[in-house]
């Protein structure tokens, strides 16, 4: 969903005058640390069913990751949407800390989206995922979870959560802010058969 959300920003910012290129400008600060925390997070998803990692260890290495995408958002809080970002990710991780390192999910939003059928689903079924884990009577601040969904036939069908409508809205504003150059006054154009008026001097 995210990675769909950002080609759709991407096209946006594109009909609307901007360019890619103008990326290379903005002049971002730690992105290491942000793709590092993606590493984090899919290295733990790979590993359920394959390593044994204890729990509490899982749960720090799973939190590690969205203390450094805050962190990254703190040093590029100038950029716009950035503050957006930092929220989303900081809800995220208030309820996976709340949950022992894990992330909640509907079983319910799962069904409805049907990803309930997915291999990717298993460990989330079983207990063995170190991210996830389903969402019952346990679940502590569980409306924080992924409990929200796009169900089938709408695309793409999956779950997500309050925090991740706020990243999501950050991440939109972050690349139309970057790509398109903002208007100067410069750039107005004046009317066919008017100019603009001067000052008078005096």
């Amino acid at each position: 969903m995210f990675s769909s959300l950002i080609i759709l920003s991407i096209l946006i910012a594109s009909i609307r005058g901007g360019k890619i290129s103008r990326f290379a400008d903005a002049e971002f600060k730690r992105i290491g640390w942000i793709i590092l925390s993606f590493a984090i997070r899919f290295g733990l998803s790979w590993a359920a069913g394959k390593m044994e990692i204890p729990r509490a260890a899982a749960a720090v290495i799973h939190l590690s990751a969205y203390v450094m995408v805050i962190a990254a958002v703190f040093a590029n809080l100038r950029l716009k949407g950035m503050w957006l970002i930092g929220a989303g990710t900081a809800l995220n991780m208030l309820v996976i800390a709340a949950n022992g390192g894990r992330m909640p999910i509907g079983m319910d939003g799962l069904r409805r989206a049907g990803l309930d059928v997915l291999p990717s689903f298993q460990p989330v079924a079983s207990g063995a995922s170190y991210t996830h884990e389903l969402v019952d009577a346990s679940t502590r601040v569980a409306f924080l979870g992924d409990v929200l969904c796009i169900p089938r036939p709408l695309w793409p069908p999956t779950v997500f959560s309050v925090g991740d409508i706020l990243v999501m809205i950050g991440a939109f504003l972050l690349v139309q802010s970057v790509m398109v150059p903002p208007r100067t006054p410069a750039s107005r154009r004046t009317r066919p058969g008017r100019t603009r008026p001067e000052l008078s001097r005096r």
